[in-house]
């Protein structure tokens, strides 16, 4: 599993080499897994949205709202969140190769 970032799908101000490196990840992830499939290995992309972090609590809070706002689910993500979407396609998601999970409250289209 690749971790990519829902800002890959969005883009945002200010993060262009971000944004940049995780969109890449998903072609990269999705050549990998054609490459692999034949020999049993799937290859896909957990990509998370905001997520209440240390890192995230950095964020200004008036920032924090309008993101907060922009998001369906109204609020950040949680770690366990994120990391029960991993488990999902670790363990779970055994016919899904190459395939983008975005685990971000509906924050992208």
């Amino acid at each position: 599993m690749i971790v990519g970032s829902a800002v890959g799908s969005v883009g945002l101000p200010g993060d262009t080499a971000y944004a940049s490196v995780k969109a890449a990840a998903v072609g990269f992830a999705r050549s990998l897994a054609k490459e692999l499939a034949p020999n049993g290995v799937r290859v896909n992309v957990l990509a998370p949205g905001f997520v209440d972090t240390d890192m995230a609590s950095a964020v200004p809070d008036a920032s924090r709202r309008r993101i907060a706002d922009a998001t369906p689910l109204g609020r950040f993500g949680t770690v366990e969140e994120i990391a029960r979407a991993a488990v999902f396609l670790s363990e779970d998601a055994t016919f899904c190769t190459g395939a983008v999970l975005a685990a971000d409250g509906g924050w992208t289209p």
